[in-house]
């Protein structure tokens, strides 16, 4: 099934949202970067083009360039934030950079709604921002659709003729509400795009990709942490390999309370032939040891999965037959190496090729797919936890067998309060983590003991979330019954927002 727009990949985090809200809106997307554009141009006529934001400006030595050739092809454009800046640099306009403060977040906008992107929408518009420069000139032939609310400079621009639009927020990103009905707009009342993408279509395209990259004879190892992403591709492939897969789980101490049966119910629920416990945490205990910064003790933690999976995969497979499968998705390959190192990515293993079936997917996109193959809720709503587990959540000191346990209790704890009120299967993802010593009062003594960390969020693609309140009377429940462990005197709930924060600590 052929794409129907092109997104142009210019260097921003959310550039997969763009294909995501498409996929949503059942219209199929392929992402490329500026580079390839003219080749892939050659050979196919995509029904609209979309250029992606970027962190870079349009000044910068080797800013991201689309090829100019595409405004002479009359095919649709939709510039996104650097999207927009790119367009009116490249056709006579003027980007400037803004002195007050760069727009990061929320911000309020008034559209005109006369335009056919806008259809269907308020004149006022809360949206998001993440730009550094903006558009202080329109091009000749441009005409203003859109401006800042508190500041009247140009947010949006058309040149009807070309059926060129931009943008200098996200639609593509939950929090411009409007976003879908743009982006909606813009495929089928501007593009003229069909519906044609389906959940159905995406489990037949990964499953075809995969068994492409694994070859007749090969071996399949993949690590399993029984979350929805590892339950999804093996549920997708075990079928598929039957005997030449083989899972495997680490149990470094990481994993929370009682996790270790929960993983081996839904090994069972999805039918794998093999799956082992790798028991490794004095292994990760030593590795970690004196350890307090959180990339160095993300390494530590790849360094002994690499080791488990390379013992593992010369019990079952000779080198150069060998498949590593994993369940990376789309925002671990965005973050890693630029806000945090994700263990499962660039792994490299002397023998073993690496794949990714699902990482073109967010995490709400991949639980869709998992209930449509009637994966059991226990698995497609089961909320994310990062590879590594507790040891990220350990903030700011070394890792202990002590502080391992103290934080996965203290999560089972919280989620068992939140769970009794009804609140728990509303927080899109629960971090709760440990951090630094404190003076309290215990028993009118003086007390010295950590602090718990409490941080619900509320998301769709964690790549941006918003807090979720537990109400107070929840609160007090939750300090009381933490409080109680002789280690622990002070519990924080924390409020903030990604951007500025992440999901996890460290």
């Amino acid at each position: 099934m052929k794409p129907q727009i092109l997104i142009v990949e210019n260097g921003c985090q959310y550039t997969a949202l763009i294909a995501t809200a498409l996929q949503e809106l059942e219209v199929g997307a392929v992402i490329l970067p500026p580079e390839h554009v003219e080749v892939y141009l050659r050979t196919h006529t995509p029904k609209g083009i979309i250029l992606s934001g970027s962190g870079a400006s349009v000044y910068e030595e080797n800013a991201p360039s689309p090829p100019q050739s595409i405004f002479t092809r009359c095919i649709p454009i939709l510039g996104i934030c650097y999207g927009m800046q790119w367009i009116a640099h490249t056709n006579g306009g003027t980007v400037e950079p803004i002195q007050k403060a760069k727009r990061y977040g929320p911000g309020r906008v008034r559209l005109d709604t006369s335009n056919i992107l806008f259809e269907g929408i308020n004149v006022q518009q809360d949206v998001w921002e993440s730009h550094g420069d903006t558009v202080t000139k329109l091009p000749s032939s441009y005409r203003l659709i859109g401006k800042s609310t508190h500041s009247d400079t140009p947010v949006a621009m058309s040149f009807d003729h070309l059926k060129i639009f931009a943008l200098q927020f996200h639609p593509e990103v939950p929090e411009t509400k409007c976003g879908r009905q743009i982006l909606k707009n813009f495929a089928f009342e501007i593009c003229g795009c069909t519906r044609d993408w389906t959940p159905d279509n995406q489990v037949c395209d990964i499953q075809e990709r995969a068994m492409e990259e694994i070859g007749p004879t090969d071996i399949v190892i993949a690590p399993y942490s029984g979350g929805v992403d590892s339950s999804l591709v093996l549920a997708l492939l075990a079928p598929l390999l039957g005997k030449r897969l083989f899972a495997m789980t680490l149990d470094g101490g990481q994993l929370g309370y009682r996790e270790i049966e929960e993983i081996i119910r839904h090994r069972k629920l999805i039918g794998l032939p093999h799956h082992e416990i790798v028991e490794v945490r004095d292994e990760l205990l030593r590795a970690l040891r004196n350890i307090v910064d959180p990339q160095k003790k993300r390494h530590a933690f790849r360094d002994v999965y690499v080791r488990a999976i390379t013992a593992f995969a010369r019990r079952h497979g000779k080198p150069r037959h060998i498949v590593l499968l994993q369940g990376t998705l789309w925002p671990d390959r965005i973050e890693s190496g630029v806000i945090k190192d994700h263990h499962n990515i660039g792994i490299q293993i002397p023998g073993v090729r690496n794949i990714h079936p699902l990482d073109t997917l967010f995490k709400y996109q991949v639980r869709g797919i998992g209930r449509a193959l009637k994966l059991p809720p226990s698995i497609t709503e089961r909320p994310p936890s990062p590879g590594p587990g507790n040891t990220v959540r350990i903030v700011d000191q070394a890792v202990t067998k002590e502080k391992q346990d103290m934080v996965a209790w203290a999560d089972h704890e919280v989620k068992t309060i939140l769970r009794h009120h009804g609140h728990y299967d509303n927080i899109s993802q629960l971090v709760v983590a440990i951090g630094c010593r404190s003076v309290g009062v215990k028993g009118s003594k003086r007390s010295y003991g950590h602090m718990v960390m409490v941080r619900p969020v509320v998301t769709t693609t964690f790549m941006t979330s918003r807090p979720y309140s537990i109400p107070e009377d929840v609160q007090d429940e939750i300090i009381a019954r933490v409080t109680q462990h002789d280690a622990l005197n002070r519990v924080l709930f924390d409020r903030t927002p990604k951007p500025p924060g992440t999901t996890e600590y460290e």
